[in-house]
């Protein structure tokens, strides 16, 4: 169970994540989770000024990953699905609009947030989560098929 909840956290956040900076690169914005996490950090009226490579924004991109993954663990525990792929990216999308639902509420509420553009970025989280949800069902998955 635990190596199932690291694993699936890891391979969901590494993967969303990777997706984050690939699409950035190629669509030239800023849609990188742990330098916006920074930028909006250091941007708040409060004593931490992260840079934008500062480990701060993975740290805690990578606990809310963990944080979700344990929902996913808790949710096919808890019902009658089971770890699957097609589970894991369904929870990705629902996933998804919680997460938007998050970013919607830093951007607003913060006092002087990145100038990115919030609709393309809102469409790419979406994605990102359903890679996120995909990811995890990977490594829930993974142990019982090398067994």
């Amino acid at each position: 169970m635990i190596l199932q909840i690291v694993l699936g956290a890891l391979i969901g956040t590494s993967l969303m994540t990777a997706f984050s900076y690939i699409v950035s690169r190629k669509r030239d914005k800023q849609f990188r989770e742990p330098q916006l996490i920074n930028e909006l950090i250091s941007r708040a009226q409060i004593k931490i000024t992260p840079l934008r490579t500062s480990p701060l924004g993975w740290i805690l991109h990578y606990l809310t990953g963990t944080i979700f993954t344990l929902g996913y663990y808790f949710f096919w525990k808890l019902t009658a699905a089971d770890p699957s792929l097609i589970s894991g990216a369904v929870l990705g999308a629902v996933n998804g609009v919680l997460g938007i639902s998050v970013w919607v509420i830093c951007f607003v509420t913060h006092s002087n947030p990145p100038d990115i553009n919030l609709k393309d970025y809102y469409w790419h989280l979406m994605i990102a989560h359903i890679i996120f949800g995909f990811g995890v069902a990977l490594g829930f998955l993974l142990p019982v098929w090398l067994k």
